[in-house]
């Protein structure tokens, strides 16, 4: 059903898109997961189409990356649809994300037999794996934040809103205390 109704101006899932789909196939058997992806793949529903064969592409990815049991349904799919996947090397909307699935999930060596261009896609996939990295990187600097340093006692270091907070008690402090103390500087006078 996921890879059956592509929007009409975007055939590509949007990474929300294939999260949720995982969340719902990540629990079912491995097998028949495998079998629809299979379906979706193939030209036994009549279906001709290469928009929803495309989508299948980027769900073998996903799942792979998913861990052991996302890794078992993709190869389930791709051993059984590996002629498939080197077909969809010839549909030119399909061509760049066939290359790189079966680099991932056929390997290097077949890869390279179908005849594509693996140092391309190794260095594609490299320079995606690098940059996934310094997301990750930046995202748990920005959630993480600055602990103050302890050892630091100069008023500065303070962070703003605790010297504020300071300082308005502070005051209020010295008023109160002039206010209590005005009726016993007048008694002196």
């Amino acid at each position: 059903e996921f890879s059956q109704i592509p929007p009409a101006a975007r055939v590509a899932p949007k990474p929300d898109e294939l999260e949720a789909l995982w969340g719902k196939c990540g629990s079912l058997h491995t097998g028949a997961v495998a079998s629809a992806l299979y379906d979706q793949l193939g030209y036994s529903s009549g279906d001709f189409e290469w928009q929803p064969r495309l989508r299948v592409l980027y769900i073998l990815e996903v799942f792979h990356k998913k861990g052991d049991r996302g890794k078992s349904i993709a190869a389930s799919v791709s051993s059984q649809a590996d002629g498939l996947l080197e077909h969809l090397l010839e549909v030119q909307q399909c061509r760049e994300k066939a290359a790189r699935v079966i680099f991932i999930l056929l390997g290097k060596a077949k890869a390279a037999e179908a005849g594509i261009d693996v140092e391309q896609v190794a260095a594609a996939l490299a320079k995606e794996a690098k940059k996934e990295e310094e997301n990750t990187a930046k995202a748990k600097a920005k959630a993480q934040p600055k602990a103050p340093d302890l050892l630091d006692m100069e008023p500065s270091a303070a962070p703003a809103s605790t010297a504020a907070k300071a300082s308005t008690a502070a005051k209020a402090k010295a008023k109160a205390l002039a206010k209590a103390a005005a009726p016993a500087v007048a008694d002196l006078m």
